[in-house]
């Protein structure tokens, strides 16, 4: 463990001690009950007031009022508040979170800035609708991850599909998709090729991790493969800001903790 890392797990558990419940903060101009316990996104959230800089700039330069924005893998709804106050009242964000404990707090947060253009789901974004095993980490509640063994500490949960919520019941096609899946992105890309192929202009942004992505018995080249068919372009969206990409060098990601933000991109006249 890194020292800053150290420091930090350890004022979360001074922080933990002397708040041994859940904090209202202000983060991003939206009030957030934060967990201190957690020395990983909540304890930086309460230090900083930002997770996740570049996906923070971006959201903030591209989402416009009257869009819609889908959040997948929601967690305690950072990204959802933050879009809810870039699209207003015309426009619309859904929300998917499949852990029971976190999507409780996440509703309480939403409820807490009384935004009703937020759609909450307690699901799991997959390529089929019905039920999956979820596995729970002991470390990171935000490395929950869906688990193909069905190992997965006794818990199930509801899935979905983009396709079911967007061609079935009719809203309006997403303009912005963000996905935190912890190594489902290619079921849930699946899951979703007819909205996507149905969309002129859209943006995802998801982590290109091959570790993450061996978790759920599926190849690096696959999820590229996906992406290439959807006819989406690679982009790496970094502190620099957008860079092209290439198959061939992201490939080159196979360590545990080797990983790239994309930004993928369709614009089709």
């Amino acid at each position: 463990m890194s020292r800053i890392g150290f420091l930090r797990r350890g004022f979360s558990l001074v922080m933990s001690w002397v708040y041994p419940y859940p904090v209202l903060s202000v983060v991003q101009d939206s009030k957030m009950y934060l967990d201190l316990s957690d020395p990983y996104i909540e304890i930086g959230l309460y230090l900083n007031g930002v997770y996740e800089s570049s996906i923070t700039n971006f959201l903030k330069a591209h989402l416009k009022s009257n869009m819609v924005f889908v959040d997948v893998g929601a967690h305690i709804g950072y990204y959802s508040l933050l879009a809810s106050k870039l699209v207003g009242s015309g426009g619309a964000v859904y929300a998917f979170e499949p852990t029971p404990t976190i999507f409780e707090r996440l509703s309480k947060n939403v409820t807490e800035n009384n935004y009703q253009n937020i759609y909450l789901c307690n699901k799991a974004v997959w390529d089929k609708t019905g039920y999956l095993a979820f596995a729970i980490s002991k470390d990171n509640p935000a490395n929950n991850r869906i688990e193909l063994n069905d190992t997965a500490r006794g818990l199930m949960v509801k899935s979905t599909t983009l396709d079911d919520l967007f061609l079935h019941n009719n809203p309006r096609l997403p303009d912005v998709i963000k996905i935190d899946a912890e190594g489902s992105e290619l079921r849930i890309l699946r899951g979703a090729e007819q909205t996507i192929g149905n969309h002129s202009s859209i943006n995802i942004i998801l982590e290109f991790s091959p570790y993450n992505l061996s978790k759920i018995d599926t190849r690096p080249e696959d999820l590229l493969d996906e992406i290439e068919k959807l006819e989406l372009s690679l982009n790496i969206l970094g502190s620099s800001g957008i860079i092209p990409t290439e198959k061939k060098q992201l490939l080159k990601l196979r360590g545990k903790y080797e990983f790239a933000t994309l930004l993928l991109k369709k614009w089709r006249y």
